[in-house]
């Protein structure tokens, strides 16, 4: 008997060295991946380095997104318990927008700049030299000229904290 036609063409092959995924997180992980726990945002797979996106957070649904990804979302803030609030809403944001960086989805990470477009990751704003303050502002390489406030040191990104998601403050 004739074999059925399939409704989506093949996913092209991933190599080693991506470490994400831009398609939806229930499809398998590429074969050399050993932690399967997809970051809701950014798509990467696994925990990161605590100075870098950092280790992954149960959001519910066996969905899962790094710490820096999370805190550093615009809407995203921590309560004084170390609740993140808000983090479902920035995974619902994040499919919606597309990395300045990389072009991919799940970029939450923006200038904090009402005027300005800019969003990312949390890694590619790094990577493009985005300033990140103390006070969770961030602002894009484009208008850094205008921080006001205590600048985050490249080596200041780890969370060490308890720090959780809030399922109730979604």
């Amino acid at each position: 008997p004739d074999s059925p036609t399939p409704l989506h063409p093949p996913t092209p092959p991933i190599s080693g060295s991506d470490r994400s995924r831009e398609d939806s997180p229930e499809l398998h992980p590429p074969p050399d991946v050993e932690d399967n726990r997809q970051c809701a945002l950014c798509l990467k797979y696994g925990d990161d380095s605590a100075n870098d996106a950092g280790r992954l957070l149960y959001i519910g649904q066996n969905e899962w997104t790094h710490v820096n990804c999370a805190l550093w979302s615009a809407e995203v803030f921590e309560d004084d318990d170390g609740s993140l609030k808000n983090v479902h809403m920035a995974v619902i944001r994040g499919k919606q927008l597309r990395c300045e960086f990389c072009q991919k989805s799940g970029a939450t990470v923006g200038c904090c700049l009402t005027s300005c477009t800019s969003n990312y990751h949390f890694m590619c704003s790094r990577a493009k030299n985005c300033v990140f303050l103390d006070d969770k502002k961030v602002y894009c390489q484009r208008h850094r000229d205008l921080i006001k406030g205590e600048v985050v040191p490249e080596n200041g990104f780890e969370v060490l904290r308890r720090v959780f998601v809030d399922f109730e403050g979604t």
